[in-house]
């Protein structure tokens, strides 16, 4: 038998939806998705305090308040929810977490609450460069421990 790649098949080498779909369910894990959205709500107050926000335009200072918002909305959603159980599948394993009944209702939900996020596009440049350093002074600790 031939391969896909000998039978000119242009998309041999690509992911198949299998593995897609288990690199999506990796992202999606509660513990790699929660932290960047902690770590910038826990900067943006300083951002709100800033020079860099007092210069910005009207708009800008409004956009950024909603993004505020709605990273704090992400992050009480993961908070509130087993979003692990539901991108897996399976049922509810966090005693802190509400019962998972209806799994794919509750991701339609969350994936509402992330469109909301990317809407309000991206975060402003500063805020970004703060959650980095916290981001590359964790690495730094973890890594020296």
């Amino acid at each position: 038998t031939s391969s896909p790649r000998e039978e000119g098949n242009p998309n041999a080498d690509a992911p198949t939806d299998e593995a897609l779909a288990e690199s999506i369910k990796l992202l999606l894990r509660r513990d790699v998705l929660l932290q960047p959205f902690k770590d910038m709500t826990a900067v943006f107050p300083t951002f709100l305090a800033s020079e860099d926000y007092a210069r910005a335009s009207q708009a800008d200072q409004t956009r950024f308040l909603a993004q505020f918002y709605q990273m704090q909305v992400v992050c009480q959603f993961v908070d509130q929810n087993d979003i692990d159980a539901v991108v897996q599948g399976t049922s509810s394993t966090r005693a802190s977490a509400r019962p998972v009944e209806d799994p794919q209702a509750l991701m339609g939900e969350f994936v509402s609450v992330l469109e909301k996020l990317q809407a309000l596009g991206e975060p402003p440049v500063q805020l970004q460069t703060m959650v980095a350093e916290i981001t590359a002074d964790r690495a730094k600790n973890s890594a020296s421990h």
